[in-house]
């Protein structure tokens, strides 16, 4: 349709009309692909970006029930936040919240269950990747 109206010279009414579209639509296409290219064509992720429903009173809950040096009680804590602020909040939103380095103007710099079984994970898959590499030699 772009190239109907750029190269072929088509009216935007017309081609509007051949692709079954309207001219609005038309327009956002073309804003869409002269500001990204191919890539501004494919539709955006909808919907609220980021832990929405963590903020303010709820964080400041989570923060309260976090006990540092323990791991995080997600599950545990999803349910109480649903009884307490009537959220339906997933468990791993929490963990995942709970993991991320805090923001300028947040806290929770808790780790979720104990960071030293993470590197362990971690080198214990370099471990055996590498085990796997020499027994190919």
């Amino acid at each position: 349709m772009l190239r109907r109206v750029s190269v072929e010279k088509a009216s935007v009414v017309s081609a509007t009309e051949e692709y079954g579209v309207s001219r609005p639509t038309y327009y956002q296409t073309k804003a869409g692909f002269e500001e990204a290219g191919i890539a501004g064509l494919v539709p955006k992720k909808r919907g609220p970006r980021g832990p929405h429903k963590l903020q303010g009173a709820v964080l400041a809950f989570i923060e309260e029930n976090l006990v540092a040096g323990e791991p995080v009680r997600a599950r545990q804590l999803a349910t109480q936040i649903g009884e307490k602020f009537h959220l339906d909040v997933h468990p791993r939103t929490i963990e995942r919240r709970v993991q991320q380095e805090p923001r300028q103007g947040a806290s929770l710099g808790f780790a979720v269950a104990d960071e030293s079984r993470t590197v362990i994970h971690v080198f214990a898959a370099m471990a055996m990747n590498a085990e796997h590499r020499g027994a190919m030699s």
